[in-house]
């Protein structure tokens, strides 16, 4: 352990210890195990006079702290009056105190409280509400984005509203996050979402963060009235105080495509770039002033002035967790300069995490800590060999000398960040930028311009609303120029790469290789290059392995997704060929399957392209999702049943395929083709004018040698009818429930035409339909049938053409 570093083994102890208590209950057992452990190793560092020995024993303390740390943090506390409700699918009255100001996003603000009372609701007479204790999290939404149409709460308000609350639920998809887990770890016992229009505020809050909360919704609503576009209002507002709620999709999906997304948001880098300009206008200030200079050097003047003000710019923005972490890394590096104390960066940041964790255990998981504490990593670590590749400045360099090289430390600057976050992001995004250092690097001017002017208008328009014209104008200015950049780089057809998350292996594998091609001086320059190429080849080698597992697959594969009340089903053929059937969807809901859950579990199976999309019939929920699936992957071929539908949803379907070079195929009666050696029949029943919207589904059937699978659509009685006397083939060892398990499909006839061993129904949680129904279950059952439901999770067929598995999928 380095004398200069002392932090750098206690925090990485602290981590680990943290990382372990989250397994044990919160049991008093393991509290006393963590604090017997802490005592021991604690009493062993102060025994222990050797320099080696104490670091271990140091480390080993720490461990136990971080035990201690996540064993007493707090755990879910559940009501037993929003536990019943839950369960019946009923809503809640809630009386609650609003932690944090909202943070607004595309689906709506999402606020963190703490519950003081609840009630269910009971029609007609108010019930009186029930003393309650317990962290939850709510989406409010309004009629219409952005939320801004209606006051949202401030930290501190104590509010009343009407919501509907469930337990965090378990991951449904392969490739989705484990929220379930994260709200467990911290504290969290329910979420859920309300409409603002039941919201009253009971109680202001007071001080402070009452006050900076009018100050930001006027300045909200200054940015959207001066600003020429609502594009610009948005990023001039997220900018300066990460309101996100106006930021469109298509400008949110450009500055992901680009590396750009860390400026939309108050983050760690955006805090950090505005503590630096801060302390360094306060230093070149102070050091005009003689009387500071007798006193005090400007330096530990202007940290000690810039460490309050960072404090009071994290409460006005509302507190959001990654500002307050970022704040506390701040906070160390102001107050050592404050104090007159040389800081490592590296035992900095150390200090930074381990008042981090010691306040908030939990925030070891969060994707923000995370991304954060990798990016600086990188920069420290990684940054100083890769600069050293650069010829060194001189003075008598000329200015386009100087340029260039400031331009290159600038590069390796952003592909540090990039190369250390990138397993981080390719897990929690799916996604990593290949234009990331390019587009930062031409941001850059703009970026690090809308910054400082964002915050002199936020300022100027808290003195006087003329004061903040001009500021206002040269910030939609800059605005103006990052969009440029963004959508630039976003529309280049190399933008982007999909990605499955890696496995904790490859990740580490990923920045072994990265220390040793960087040749950090901690070893020498041939055993650096050999532990780098090691790792990059082991990293190809499996890269290759599984791509070569799914283009010699000999199984044919068939996940359902839980996509809410729809459909959605994944086919995998032999060979590595893919095909999409439905891809969920909601009228009206700002919640897309397609982009949530149908994309997420392609890039995790490894489908980079789709051989045949199916639109089985032009209904919300089976075909709304299929845009974004079309947008995203290059697919051969889209079938549908070339109906015209009220909503013009197939129309629309059909020119946004062809767009984008997609053959249309119409499917009449029958289509059938073999690919994999997988028979693929298309099956419509005949239609004489008479049949439902649901009755013209296309059914789809895989034959593969002995085994077959029939995926129904939203076939009718009438359509059931019509195919099992037209000989239709439809005999299968597992189907799909037509129409979700309703009581107009499922007839006998079919059921025993089909003669399946597995029935699996696509529904949603508590759906309003009432579906699958109780008649329709009782059929199957009555027929020998193991029944599945989406609603529970995933579902997942596997065959090899002579046996078929299925099983909850992971």
């Amino acid at each position: 352990m380095s004398d200069n570093r002392p932090l750098l083994g206690p925090a990485a102890a602290f981590a680990a210890g943290v990382g372990a208590g989250f397994s044990f209950t919160g049991s008093p057992a393991a509290v006393g195990l963590a604090l017997a452990f802490a005592g021991v190793a604690g009493a062993v560092a102060l025994e222990r006079r050797r320099a080696g020995g104490a670091a271990l024993a140091l480390s080993l303390a720490f461990f136990g702290g971080g035990l201690v740390a996540a064993a007493t943090s707090e755990r879910p506390t559940p009501s037993a009056v929003v536990d019943a409700a839950a369960r019946a699918g009923e809503p809640v009255d809630l009386e609650a105190d609003v932690l944090e100001a909202p943070q607004s996003g595309p689906e709506g603000a999402r606020v963190r409280l703490r519950a003081v009372g609840v009630a269910r609701v009971t029609p007609g007479t108010p019930a009186p509400l029930e003393p309650a204790r317990f962290l939850g999290v709510l989406t409010l939404r309004g009629p219409e984005k952005p939320w801004d149409g209606v006051a949202l709460p401030e930290a501190g308000d104590r509010i009343r509203l009407r919501a509907k609350l469930a337990p965090p639920t378990p991951p449904h998809n392969p490739g989705e996050p484990d929220r379930a887990l994260r709200a467990a770890r911290a504290g969290i016992a329910y979420v859920g979402g309300a409409d603002l229009a039941t919201l009253s505020v009971l109680r202001p809050g007071a001080g402070w963060p009452a006050r900076f909360g009018r100050w930001r919704r006027r300045f909200l609503a200054r940015a959207a009235a001066l600003c020429t576009t609502p594009d610009r209002a948005s990023v001039v507002s997220a900018m300066a105080v990460g309101e996100r709620s106006a930021v469109s999709e298509a400008v949110d999906d450009d500055f992901n495509a680009t590396g750009l997304a860390h400026l939309l948001a108050i983050s760690g880098l955006h805090l950090a770039v505005a503590v630096l300009l801060l302390y360094r206008l306060l230093k070149w200030l102070l050091s005009r002033s003689e009387a500071v200079a007798l006193r005090v050097t400007p330096a530990r003047a202007a940290a000690a002035i810039a460490l309050p003000l960072t404090a009071l710019y994290v409460v006005f923005i509302g507190a959001p967790m990654p500002a307050v972490r970022a704040g506390i890394g701040a906070a160390f590096f102001l107050g050592g300069v404050a104090l007159g104390r040389e800081s490592d960066a590296l035992n900095a940041l150390a200090a930074a995490a381990l008042a981090i964790l010691a306040l908030e255990p939990p925030a070891l998981f969060e994707p923000a800590f995370q991304l954060s504490f990798a990016g600086m990593l990188g920069l420290l670590v990684l940054g100083p060999p890769l600069r050293d590749l650069v010829p060194k400045r001189g003075a008598g360099d000329r200015r386009p000398r100087r340029a260039a090289i400031a331009l290159a430390h600038f590069a390796i600057t952003s592909l540090t960040v990039a190369i250390a976050t990138a397993p981080l992001t390719a897990v929690y995004f799916h996604r990593a930028s290949l234009v990331g250092v390019a587009a930062n690097l031409v941001a850059f001017v703009p970026g690090a311009a809308l910054v400082p002017l964002a915050k002199l208008a936020l300022l100027a328009d808290a003195v006087s609303p003329r004061l903040s014209l001009v500021p206002f104008w040269l910030a939609d200015l800059g605005a103006g120029a990052l969009l440029a950049v963004a959508r630039a780089f976003a529309a280049l057809p190399f933008a982007d790469v999909r990605l499955g998350a890696p496995t904790p292996l490859d990740a580490a594998l990923w920045w072994l290789a990265a220390l040793g091609l960087a040749n950090t001086k901690r070893w020498p320059r041939r055993r650096g290059l050999a532990l780098g190429a090691a790792a990059s080849l082991v990293l190809l080698v499996d890269a290759g392995a599984q791509a070569a597992a799914r283009r010699f697959s000999r199984e044919l594969r068939v996940t359902f997704l839980a996509v809410g009340q729809g459909d959605a089903a994944v086919i995998e053929l032999p060979g590595g060929g893919a095909m999409l059937v439905d891809a969920g969807g909601e009228l009206g809901s700002t919640w897309d399957p397609g982009a949530r859950v149908v994309l997420p579990f392609l890039w995790e199976r490894g489908v980079r392209r789709l051989d045949v999309a199916v639109a089985s019939h032009p209904h919300a929920d089976h075909v709304l999702g299929l845009g974004a699936v079309l947008d995203a992957l290059p697919v051969g071929e889209l079938w549908d049943n070339g109906v015209v539908d009220k909503l013009g949803l197939a129309e629309a379907l059909r020119a946004r395929a062809r767009a984008r070079g997609t053959a249309v195929r119409p499917i009449d009666t029958r289509y059938t083709i073999l690919s994999g050696g997988v028979s693929v029949d298309a099956i419509r029943a005949i239609d004489d004018g008479t049949l439902s919207e649901n009755g013209q589904s296309i059914a789809l059937r895989l034959a593969y040698g002995d085994v077959a699978l029939l995926l129904a659509g939203d076939l009718e009685a009438e359509a059931e009818q019509r195919l099992v006397d037209a000989g239709a083939p439809l005999s299968a060892a597992l189907v799909k429930a037509p129409h979700h398990g309703s009581r107009t499909s499922s007839t006998d006839a079919f059921v025993h035409a089909v003669a399946p061993h597995h029935v699996v129904f696509c529904v949603g949680a508590h759906n309003r339909f009432g579906f699958p129904h109780p008649d329709v279950l009782e059929r199957w059952r009555a027929a020998g049938c193991t029944l599945w439901r989406t609603d529970e999770g995933a579902v997942t067929a596997r065959t090899d053409g002579r046996t078929l598995t299925v099983e909850r999928a992971r």
